[in-house]
């Protein structure tokens, strides 16, 4: 159901309504979706298992996104413009 909403979304509302042109391949990116699902469900699946109850998982899994979600590129700084001179940095 979620990659139904994606693909539509992806083709009305990008593509038709805002008329932005993509780039990369489509079925790629889809594909991407599907594996993200498949692997985000089987870590709940997983700490589900271990978990006893309901408040143990919610710990299990800020054990387990929080140090995700520190490794995503995008929690990196870098800087503003180093073409400008100026030293700023900002969080993407």
């Amino acid at each position: 159901m979620i990659t139904v909403a994606v693909s539509l979304s992806l083709t009305f509302v990008v593509q038709k309504l805002l008329n932005i042109p993509i780039s990369g391949s489509v079925p790629l990116f889809m594909f991407g979706v599907v594996l993200y699902l498949f692997l985000a469900t089987v870590v709940g699946l997983f700490l589900a298992t271990i978990a006893r109850t309901m408040p143990q998982l919610g710990l299990l899994y800020m054990l387990v996104a929080i140090p995700l979600n520190m490794l995503r590129p995008s929690f990196i700084e870098v800087p503003v413009s180093m073409s400008s001179g100026q030293n700023s940095w900002r969080w993407l």
